[in-house]
């Protein structure tokens, strides 16, 4: 398991829990943050430049890599 503080891992850009890999992080997505509600809420988020793990995790989810 991970060590509390590792900055390795995929984050879900909604409710910003970490996944060890690519596959967990989607299928957290799709089974908690599909729909609608889910898609407004990713609009609603600032945009930030807050480091290359955050860039990876959204482009996987969206399907993008």
């Amino acid at each position: 398991s991970r060590m509390k503080g590792d900055p390795r891992g995929f984050i879900c850009p909604l409710c910003m829990k970490v996944y060890v890999t690519p596959t967990d992080l989607s299928e957290h997505y799709q089974n908690e943050h599909t729909g609608t509600e889910g898609r407004q809420e990713l609009r609603d988020l600032p945009a930030v430049t807050v480091g290359v793990i955050y860039f990876v995790s959204i482009a996987l989810v969206m399907g993008l890599l």
